[in-house]
C-alpha cells in the first residue's frame, strides 16, 4: 500500500538502475499511510487475513485488496460486495502495481527434447477455454485479448470497475532492485512503527539497507 501511494502520488521507487527510498515523496507516503492507524481508520493489529475475514463476514465497511481476492469475495458475499476504483489522494489518482502469473521453464527446457510438449502446455493456459475458466473461477484477468474483450463487453458494474482501475495501474518491475526495495521498506517500516526511527531517519535507513544489499549482490 505504501508503494501504491508513493509511486502513484509522490514519486517512483525504482528509477533504473537505482532504488530511491530516501526521498521527500517516500516520507510523505509513509506519513500519510501511518496516519490511517493514528486516526483509527485501520487496525494495525489486524493483518491481511484478519482484514479479509472481517470484510467477508460483513464486519468491516471496506478494504483495499487485489483482483485475486475478488473471486472469493463474490462467492462468499454475492450481491453484498461492491468493487470500486481506488480513492484519489490530494486530487491525484492512486496507481496500483499489477503483474502477471507466468510459466517459467528452467534449464533451457524450451531447447530440449521436451520443447514441443512445454510449448503445448503454454498454449493450453493461454487458450480461450482455459482463460475463460480462470476468469470465471478465480477472476484472474486474461492475457488472451479475445477473452478479455468478451469479458469486458459482458461485464457487470463490479467487473467494469476492475478493468477501469487497470487503466491506471503500473507494471510491477521484475528486477532484483524491486525485491530489494520491498525488503528494505519492510525493515524500515518496522522501525518507524516501533518509534525507533523518525521519518528522516527511516528514509535514510531504508536507502542504506537497499544500497548495501545491491553492493553485496554485485560483489558476489
Amino acid at each position: 500500500m505504501v508503494f501504491t501511494i508513493f509511486d502513484g502520488i509522490w514519486g517512483a521507487t525504482i528509477s533504473e538502475p537505482k532504488i530511491q527510498l530516501n526521498t521527500q515523496g517516500m516520507k510523505n507516503a509513509l506519513s500519510y499511510y501511518w496516519s490511517f492507524s493514528q486516526q483509527n481508520v485501520v487496525d494495525e493489529k489486524c493483518d491481511y487475513q484478519c482484514t479479509f475475514d472481517r470484510f467477508s463476514d460483513g464486519n468491516m465497511a471496506y478494504m483495499i485488496n487485489g483482483v485475486w481476492a475478488s473471486g472469493k469475495l463474490i462467492k462468499n458475499m454475492g450481491d453484498n460486495v461492491g468493487i470500486a476504483e481506488l480513492p484519489h489522494i490530494e486530487n491525484k489518482i492512486m496507481r496500483p502495481y499489477y503483474s502477471a502469473y507466468v510459466i517459467a521453464f528452467p534449464n533451457n527446457s524450451l531447447s530440449s527434447n521436451k520443447a514441443a510438449i512445454l510449448k503445448k502446455l503454454a498454449m493450453f493456459f493461454q487458450s480461450h477455454e482455459t482463460q475463460t475458466l480462470l476468469w470465471s473461477e478465480i477472476h484472474a484477468l486474461p492475457v488472451n485479448q479475445v477473452v478479455s474483450k468478451e469479458i469486458y463487453n459482458n461485464a457487470n458494474s463490479n467487473e467494469k470497475a476492475i478493468f477501469k482501475q487497470l487503466e491506471h495501474a503500473i507494471p510491477l518491475p521484475t528486477t532484483r532492485e524491486m525485491a530489494i526495495a520491498w525488503a528494505a521498506m519492510g525493515k524500515g517500516i518496522g522501525r518507524y512503527r516501533a518509534g525507533i526511527l523518525d521519518l528522516e531517519q527511516v528514509a535514510d535507513y531504508m536507502q542504506h539497507v537497499a544500497d548495501k544489499s545491491l553492493k553485496e549482490l554485485d560483489e558476489n
